[in-house]
């Protein structure tokens, strides 16, 4: 008896340690949100094996950040860190080798699929920020900065410590980034032996930008399937007309000539994102049909890149698309579209549309309480994504096309979160004042008790059209305000796309009454 007393003292003395040793469940603040790794999806290796990401980590205490390169087997196990640079490894791809390149450093290096014998190919003068093989891997493409302006500095010569700019006209500023004497140029050059030759300016003495200012990639610049032409997106206009317009085309440069057509003459809106079809035959692209409106509903079009016949997709979505793709044989066109509070994943059946086999076209592929964010890849009957909801940041999922079902592949951020204890996020459908549907987002404390009473917060999306969606923020991020013990309230108010496009249209003509 006695012995048991002893025993059962030291269990509670043993369960009291444990108990003091164990934190209680946290709930999001600021210094958990900068724990999470940011994860940044690349590439697939060529054996279909691997996918290649990036993790961003920061360091509060010393103000910096930290991103190298991670690859997980899509068939499970432990993700496996392949590169250790101080710094930041980005923009991964095949070399024509079949080695992975990535750019380090504003240079290319040369690596094994598992990050094994790192070797820089480059010693540029100017740093690569992003660049692309040609399908023949004979050439490269590129984007850098080139003076087509005058400076302050040559204007006063004796204002040597001057920084300032001179401004007589507009556009002078867009967003983040000045008008200054310097524009984006795409560059092409041979690659031979793992080396580049002098790359040539395809807009050279062009006062233009590609890619467009203020948010522009590479993908504003792709190859025709051949390697012979360039499709790049310009707005190539100048002052006031450039600064009301939002009038890009997208031409063709063609390597043999030096000569640049304009492909989308007469069309007067937003043309961005030419995607080309894997048989070079047509090109697909992104379109808003009217000059100056720059929350206008992006259409999809198609367009042959030999008898110009161009074809509108728009008529068979009432809502704006964000980004499209071909897929692998060519038939269908994967796009991602705002849809009730979510943005999912659809196919467009261009082949059967094209021949008059289908009426209606779309179908959608994902479904759910989620943010498909960006397509990284398909493979045998998936498509392999980036995902995210407002209680987790992205991650990469595998899609079944044929079922819906996703299953996470990453999971970089589960270690923070499974400390965590997350409110949970609701819909709701209210009826407006004018008798109409809206859909609105609720986010609840995490320790949410029905029988109390709570202060709430109102949150309204900005844009000021922009989707209120299933995005994860971490400048806007809901956990982090309902974790001071308010409950979110996030209206999906006229102007959010999503609800169709005169839902998003109505800010235009009712700012501070419905919207």
């Amino acid at each position: 008896m006695k012995e048991n007393i002893i025993m059962i003292r030291i269990l509670v003395v043993c369960m009291a340690l444990i108990a003091i040793k164990l934190p209680a469940q946290n709930t999001m603040s600021p210094e958990l949100l900068w724990q999470l790794g940011r994860v940044g999806a690349q590439t697939v290796s060529p054996d279909g094996n691997f996918v290649i990401y990036s993790v961003r980590y920061y360091d509060t205490e010393k103000n910096t950040s930290e991103s190298n390169l991670y690859r997980q087997n899509l068939q499970g196990g432990a993700p496996e860190q392949i590169t250790d640079m101080p710094g930041t490894e980005y923009h991964v791809m095949a070399l024509p080798n079949g080695k992975m390149g990535f750019l380090y450093n504003g240079q290319l290096w040369s690596a094994e699929w598992d990050g094994t014998n790192a070797t820089q190919l480059t010693q540029s003068a100017t740093a690569f920020s992003d660049l692309q093989f040609s399908p023949d891997g004979k050439r490269i493409l590129m984007d850098r900065s080139v003076k087509t302006g005058t400076t302050t500095l040559e204007q006063y010569p004796d204002l040597q410590q001057s920084n300032a700019y001179i401004i007589n006209d507009l556009m002078y500023r867009h967003w983040d980034s000045w008008s200054d004497a310097n524009s984006n140029h795409i560059f092409y050059a041979d690659w031979l032996n793992g080396a580049a030759s002098e790359a040539v300016d395809i807009m050279k003495g062009e006062p233009y930008d590609c890619p467009t200012m203020p948010f522009g990639g590479l993908e504003d610049a792709v190859w025709s399937k051949d390697g012979n032409t360039i499709y790049y997106v310009c707005k190539k206009k100048q002052g006031v007309a450039y600064a009301i317009s939002t009038n890009t085309d997208i031409y063709a440069y063609n390597l043999t000539s030096g000569t640049t057509r304009n492909l989308t003459s007469g069309m007067m809106g937003y043309d961005t994102h030419p995607v080309i079809s894997p048989d070079g035959n047509w090109m697909a692209f992104l379109s808003m049909e009217r000059d100056g409106f720059e929350a206008d509903k992006n259409r999809i079009m198609v367009q042959h890149l030999t008898t110009g016949e161009r074809k509108d997709l728009s008529g068979f979505i009432d809502e704006t698309v964000e980004s499209i793709t071909w897929s692998k044989d060519g038939k269908k066109i994967w796009f991602i579209a705002p849809t009730k509070g979510t943005k999912q994943l659809f196919a467009f059946d261009f082949d059967s549309y094209y021949r008059g086999l289908r009426i209606f076209p779309i179908q959608p592929v994902s479904f759910g309480q989620h943010d498909i964010t960006a397509i990284v890849a398909e493979l045998d009957g998936e498509l392999l994504v980036t995902r995210t909801d407002m209680n987790h940041a992205t991650e990469i999922f595998r899609l079944n096309i044929d079922n819906g079902q996703m299953q996470a592949v990453t999971h970089v951020n589960d270690s923070v979160y499974n400390q965590l204890s997350l409110g949970k996020v609701e819909s709701h459908w209210i009826k407006t004042t004018d008798e109409k549907d809206m859909l609105v987002w609720m986010i609840y404390p995490p320790d949410f008790d029905s029988t109390k009473t709570y202060p709430t917060l109102l949150y309204c999306q900005g844009g000021p059209q922009g989707a209120l969606s299933q995005f994860y923020s971490y400048r806007w991020n809901f956990q982090l305000m309902a974790a001071q013990g308010y409950i979110v309230v996030a209206p999906n108010r006229r102007g959010m796309p999503g609800h169709g496009v005169a839902w998003n249209e109505a800010i235009s003509t009712d700012w501070g009454g419905q919207a």
